[in-house]
């Protein structure tokens, strides 16, 4: 649950594989501070060379113990620590949550059975990051967000366009950022260990997309190039993604046959093993009434449903997802790919979706973005939605606008927040909102500079592993 935090006050532990930093600046040693709990010898710190927002702190105890670091930006209200469950001599933990450019402060306790101890304390300075990496701006107070960090992966659309998975505090800081002109993504999750995240990335050979494991301190650990994959995926555990995945096949349109790209959404694994949960050709037959795309330059494909976005939610077991071009939002129960409900909107159906980007699940009905018809100048709308979804029944009983019209033509997400708040990504727009779920009252916004657009974004509590 999300919940209003002290600014940038996280502590992460790592495994002893994991997370390692050939390059940064050293810290010092400390003896332990004597008297009950174990002595901690050669504590030492170095920063990130490719994050250098992202420290690692390093020491050892002649005994077995388990450790944790706390750490805190100078000046900054509040300390978190996380304590490593592990019993050992050699200990390791990553410090990520900092944003660039401040001065921070960090210290080691180490416990085993005669107590804990502390170290002194360390200083050190965070790192900048990439001059390339857009930078948001903060409208109004901080103190208006619930908290949290927010992923967001951007676009800079310069003479040279690169693209970033970023991470953002409550005060519009960057305190974690990756990519450059070799990334072609639109979403970055967390990984479920807490060690760094999963990243998107368009294939550069052929159709498709790979899901890219990246720890906190930049480190690429492995790359699963999944074929026809595309737009957007979730973990369902850190081996295991459910996909939106072309099936194309022959369709008759006007007389003519023709070859269209459905969608299907597919559960897979690094190990190779995948099933199918929901295919777009079982529920919808193609007709010249359709939006149906023009095929790309040297391809005879025409897109038809264009699936754009897929969120698992753990505590109800269901996968929600959107095809665009044909206004439908669906759900299904994601062990079993069994359908909950599914939605169709256009002319004549009384079902409100145009052009849908998300859907999320609400204790009366619906979240749902919709870009509306962008091409003729619509704007963009974040829709509250109840009825009988099942049945395949929805009206609109409330819209969200930004208090502006945003015709937003790539992109563009919500998610629901706790206490009654939502997260709203408007795309090619470059702003985020957080806004009261009820009235619409916009509580904080983040706007990043102009042609830089905003893609899938998530609000999420905290960075770094669980507290064991």
């Amino acid at each position: 649950m999300c919940r209003r935090l002290p600014t940038l006050v996280l502590c992460s532990w790592a495994p002893l594989w994991g997370c390692a930093d050939p390059g940064g600046e050293g810290g010092g040693a400390d003896s332990g501070t004597g008297g009950a709990g174990p002595d901690i010898v050669d504590v030492q710190l170095e920063r990130s060379e490719v994050v250098p927002t992202v420290a690692t702190v390093r020491w050892t105890t002649r005994e077995p113990s388990t450790g944790a670091v706390q750490f805190w930006e100078q000046g900054g209200d509040g300390v978190r620590s996380v304590a490593s469950a592990m019993a050992s001599t050699s200990h390791e933990v990553v410090l990520v949550g900092l944003p660039e450019v401040v001065d921070a402060q960090a210290r080691v306790e180490a416990t085993d059975a005669t107590g804990t101890s502390r170290s002194e304390v360390l200083d050190f300075e965070t790192g900048a990051l990439a001059a390339a990496v857009p930078r948001p701006v903060l409208e109004g107070d901080a103190e208006g967000s619930l908290g949290g960090y927010t992923l967001a992966p951007v676009s800079a659309l310069s003479v040279v366009p690169t693209r970033y998975l970023t991470v953002v505090d409550p005060a519009g800081r960057l305190v974690w950022a990756w990519g450059g002109e070799g990334l072609e993504t639109q979403r970055g999750r967390l990984t479920h260990d807490g060690q760094g995240v999963v990243i998107m990335d368009a294939e550069m050979e052929g159709a498709g997309m790979d899901l890219v494991r990246v720890d906190w301190d930049g480190t690429e650990r492995w790359r699963l190039p999944v074929p026809r994959a595309h737009h957007d995926f979730d973990l369902v555990d850190d081996e295991t993604f459910v996909v939106l995945r072309s099936d194309v096949r022959e369709a008759e349109l006007a007389g003519q046959v023709v070859s269209l790209a459905g969608d299907a959404v597919v559960e897979l694994g690094l190990d190779g093993q995948e099933r199918e949960l929901w295919n777009t050709w079982d529920h919808y037959t193609p007709s010249e009434t359709d939006r149906i795309g023009a095929p790309a330059e040297g391809d005879d494909v025409r897109e038809w449903s264009h699936g754009n976005f897929v969120e698992l939610h753990p505590d109800t077991g269901q996968l929600d997802f959107t095809l665009r071009n044909l206004s439908v939002a669906g759900g299904v129960e994601a062990a079993t790919g069994a359908q909950r409900w599914l939605l169709r909107g256009g002319p004549g159906t009384g079902v409100p979706l145009e052009n849908p980007h998300s859907a999320w699940p609400t204790d009366e009905g619906l979240l749902v973005f919709d870009q509306a018809d962008y091409e003729a100048g619509g704007c963009s709308r974040v829709k509250r939605l109840v009825g009988d979804l099942p049945a395949g029944q929805a009206e609109e009983v409330w819209s969200y606008d930004g208090e502006a019209c945003f015709s937003v033509f790539y992109l563009g997400n919500a998610q629901v927040l706790a206490e009654g708040r939502m997260l709203v990504g408007w795309g090619s727009s470059g702003v985020v909102d957080e806004a009261d779920l009820w009235t619409g009252a916009r509580e904080w916004r983040l706007r990043w500079p102009a042609e830089t657009w905003v893609l899938y974004v998530e609000r999420v509590d905290t960075l770094g592993p669980p507290a064991p």
